[in-house]
This record gives C-alpha cells, sequence and structure tokens, in this order.
C-alpha cells in the first residue's frame, strides 16, 4: 500500500505541476493572439492548416456597493435592476451587462469592479465550407 500511496502523490503532484504550466501557457497564448480583443469568443484560423484557434477572453465582474447602491444608480438610469443583476446569496452582474453603452456602464464606475477573468482555448477543426 505504502508503494502506491507513494506513486499517487507522485501522480497527483505532477498533475498539479501540468494544470498549472497549461493554465499559464493558455493566458500567455490567448493574451497574445487576442490582445486588446472585447470579452466574449474570438477566432484565428490563420495558425494550423486545417484548425481554428479558439479563445474566449473572459472578464469578472464584482459588486463592491449595496444592493440599494446599485438599486439607486438603476432608477436614476432608467436601467431595469433585473436585467443587469440578480440576487444570489451576493449580487452578480449578468451577462447583458456588456450590451449595455459605455455611457451607462460608467454610472456604475464606483459600484462595479472588473477584473480579467481565466480565458479558455481550444484548437478545433476547421469546418470545410
Amino acid at each position: 500500500m505504502q508503494k502506491k500511496l507513494t506513486q499517487w502523490h507522485h501522480a497527483k503532484t505532477a498533475l498539479d505541476n501540468a494544470k498549472k504550466a497549461e493554465a499559464a501557457l493558455r493566458k500567455e497564448i490567448v493574451a497574445e493572439l487576442f490582445a486588446n480583443a472585447p470579452p466574449g469568443t474570438h477566432y484565428r484560423d490563420d495558425l494550423l492548416p486545417g484548425f481554428r484557434v479558439r479563445g474566449v477572453v473572459k472578464m469578472n465582474r464584482t459588486v463592491k456597493g449595496s444592493v440599494a447602491q446599485i438599486k439607486e444608480v438603476c432608477a436614476r438610469t432608467g436601467i431595469a435592476y433585473d436585467l443587469l443583476f440578480s440576487d444570489s446569496e451576493k449580487v452578480n452582474v449578468k451577462t447583458a451587462w456588456e450590451k449595455l453603452p459605455a455611457r451607462q456602464q460608467a454610472a456604475f464606475v464606483d459600484l462595479i469592479v472588473e477584473t480579467p477573468g481565466m480565458p479558455t482555448l481550444d484548437v478545433v477543426e476547421a469546418k470545410e465550407g
């Protein structure tokens, strides 16, 4: 049993290290291929013949203001609270946020913090046609 536990420990350590290396490479590749791209799915068809690279740029949004503050800004700007936010254990910013004009997003500048999220990266076979 000791041998199996030792093998498992080595395998788990190798897997953890591989995950960290993959995540670092993924962030680096997406940042290079899709520099300055807005959040969303982006493609590159010019890198690997017969394949396309798909990267998803993600943005995390967290609320640092109170529900009352957010509702006040929504009322002042004429934005439906339920369209942009959901009340669960904490207030979540919904995807509809990205469709707001910049001037409306600006009204929430002191209440919502945006930070880059972990991107996704795939290489998929290009569709013929």
